[in-house]
């Protein structure tokens, strides 16, 4: 999922967690496993939450991707630069 920028009809709560997604994941992608681990929204209301919001269109959905071998495709994003010195630079999530 994905955020937009449409906010409209938002009660304090939801407005709360989305503050909340959006600062954890500043514009990009997420799923509910997400904000389930860094406990952005309780448990029991994640379902209904991100229901509303797409409900609202504040959300995109994104579908699963699948591989030809049916497996679910997982992605995450690391980046490392070896410079000129062989120093490796490693970005990470902060």
């Amino acid at each position: 999922m994905n955020e937009k920028k449409n906010k409209k009809n938002m009660g304090y709560e939801e407005q709360n967690y989305m503050n909340k997604i959006e600062k954890y994941c500043r514009k990009l992608p997420f799923s509910p496993r997400f904000i389930e681990k860094n406990q952005l929204i309780p448990k029991n209301k994640i379902k209904r939450t991100i229901d509303s919001f797409l409900g609202k269109k504040i959300l995109d959905h994104y579908p699963l991707l699948i591989e030809r071998t049916h497996a679910l495709v997982a992605q995450q994003e690391h980046t490392i630069i070896i410079d000129m010195d062989g120093n490796t630079i490693v970005t990470t999530k902060e």
